[in-house]
């Protein structure tokens, strides 16, 4: 069987849910193995992305907000959803400028990832950043951000303790530090990025 191959057939599919960031639907579907069954799916309209700001000390930033879904507070890199048309880089750079107020003259795409990829289509895209120039954080009227400046090497405790806890965070630290120990990152970023090994 081919892996590339698509063994499952959508019969219907229903709007059940949608709001600006999501939507969802039901779906009837034929499963693999030939059974009638029901999926729910979580669609988004745009990916999302991640960004891992570093300074010439080898300082990032992370945001602390608290977490609706899951009832407590978090600390996470600057990520979010992109805008409409928005490419990838475009949509992270607004995002670090918007929840940090910095701009970085040098951005490395790490990543590509599919958090939940069981139930919902979203995907996201990780950056390191650096030449960062500060500015004034304007995030949306929504949020109620934190801000701090702290070592890779916190950061990078912090993923490994459970205290950084979102997937995509996560992800984007411990896929720069790897990066960084196998020499695939520019050599500017690298001495930062191996902090804790």
């Amino acid at each position: 069987m081919s892996e590339h191959r698509n063994p499952w057939t959508t019969l219907s599919s229903r709007p059940i849910y949608e709001n600006p960031w999501l939507r969802v639907t039901e779906d009837e579907v034929l499963t693999p193995g030939g059974a009638r069954g029901t999926y729910g799916v979580v669609r988004h309209p745009a990916p999302g992305c991640c960004i891992l700001p570093l300074d010439e000390a080898g300082y990032t930033w992370i945001v602390g907000q608290h977490r609706y879904a899951i009832g407590r507070y978090t600390w996470e890199l600057p990520a979010g959803l992109m805008g409409a048309g928005e490419t990838p880089l475009a949509g992270a750079q607004r995002e670090l400028a918007e929840e940090t107020g910095l701009a970085a003259r040098n951005w490395h795409p790490i990543q590509h990832l599919a958090p939940v990829n069981s139930m919902t289509n979203l995907e996201s895209f990780s950056y390191v950043a650096w030449g960062l120039t500060a500015g004034t954080p304007h995030p949306d009227a929504g949020e109620e951000l934190a801000l701090r400046r702290i070592a890779f090497a916190e950061a990078l405790g912090m993923v490994l303790s459970g205290a950084m806890p979102s997937a995509i965070s996560v992800a984007t630290v411990l896929q720069a530090h790897v990066l960084a120990l196998r020499g695939q990152l520019p050599p500017e970023v690298t001495p930062a990025l191996r902090a804790g090994q």
